[in-house]
């Protein structure tokens, strides 16, 4: 068991601050700090770099810690298909990987404009019918799963809207011409859906099957895992084979528990995901952790993206706009948010 003391800046979620504190007799002092283990990993996620729950764009497109396709979240019932995500591939393994595209770092060099003197444009051809190929693939395979019939209906219905986002994100990406920051997060979006939706999947054929089998299995670390302080779902996800790591209070450490090593606590790599901050954005969500946090990386939607009509351009010739007199605006393309 590899473990790591927590001695400050560790956020906690709510729910988990009041069962903590109902844990420990009000006769002793308060703890003064946690630890951190993991029964079947052997690093250590710094969970400490959450920030007070402000959740911000990255230069990458993704939200950093925050972002379930870079870094472990808080368990949570209500996004209980986030342990099942899949991780970044390693260097070595990534250019060969089927679905390399969804860990795929947009660049500026990937956007194309659509016109020379014009800001929006698109992705790549190349790029953009990569996405649009594993999308089909794994579209494929989920509607094969569904028509089988094995589990209830309702169970499918967080795979179902992840991959309707996947599906609007594709075509959003092919169809739509946008600013760069506008096409990135689409793309990143696009990522979000497809891992999210191979996770939904993932557990539902391969998982699920598994809670009825009182025996272990082996530790998969292509999986993200998750972070909880409660004990049975620690004991859960060890025995589905997933990777976890439980955060309980200084105090509560056994006398007994076999520790194998302290290690250092780890933060995403820069190829995992960027900490610098998107310049000009502000926010999405401040607050600590949550389902609704846990999913907060998804709140690009179909406002967000700019896909003109030309009953809202002006179009070559037009010399007014509905609301009045736009000097100087006369066949020039306006794109409206």
């Amino acid at each position: 068991m590899s473990w790591s003391e927590i001695k400050r800046g560790l956020y906690l979620p709510l729910n988990t601050l009041v069962r903590l504190s109902q844990d420990r007799p009000d006769e002793f002092p308060k703890p003064q700090g946690y630890f951190i283990t993991s029964p079947n990993m052997e690093s250590i996620p710094e969970i400490c770099l959450d920030h007070r729950g402000v959740v911000r764009v990255r230069t990458d497109g993704r939200y950093y810690v925050h972002d379930f396709t870079v870094f472990p979240q808080w368990y949570f019932e209500g996004t209980y298909y986030l342990p099942f995500v899949r991780r970044r591939p390693n260097a070595e393994d990534l250019p060969s990987h089927e679905y390399a595209l969804a860990w795929y770092n947009i660049q500026p060099r990937d956007f194309k404009r659509e016109l020379e003197n014009v800001d929006r444009g698109f992705l790549k051809d190349e790029l953009i019918e990569g996405f649009i190929a594993m999308r089909k693939v794994l579209h494929a395979k989920v509607m094969e799963f569904m028509d089988q019939a094995t589990v209830e209906k309702v169970r499918y219905n967080e795979m179902k809207h992840s991959m309707r986002g996947m599906h609007f994100a594709s075509l959003a990406l092919k169809h739509a011409p946008q600013d760069y920051l506008m096409t990135l997060l689409t793309a990143t979006s696009f990522q979000r859906h497809f891992l999210e939706t191979l996770a939904c999947y993932t557990y539902l054929s391969v998982y699920l099957p598994r809670l009825v089998d009182t025996g272990g299995h082996a530790v998969d670390t292509t999986l993200m895992g998750t972070i909880t302080t409660n004990l049975l779902i620690a004991q859960e996800m060890k025995d589905l084979g997933v990777p976890v790591w439980l955060v309980r209070r200084v105090d509560m450490i056994s006398p007994t528990m076999n520790v194998c090593v302290e290690v250092a606590r780890r933060g995403p790599s820069p190829e995992e995901g960027s900490a610098e901050v998107y310049p000009g954005t502000i926010p999405v969500f401040e607050g600590r952790p949550s389902a609704i946090r846990n999913r907060v990386c998804q709140a690009l939607r179909i406002a967000n993206i700019c896909l003109p009509h030309s009953a809202y351009t002006v179009q070559p010739g037009d010399d007014f706009h509905g609301s009045g007199p736009m000097p100087g605006k006369t066949a020039e393309l306006l794109y409206f948010h």
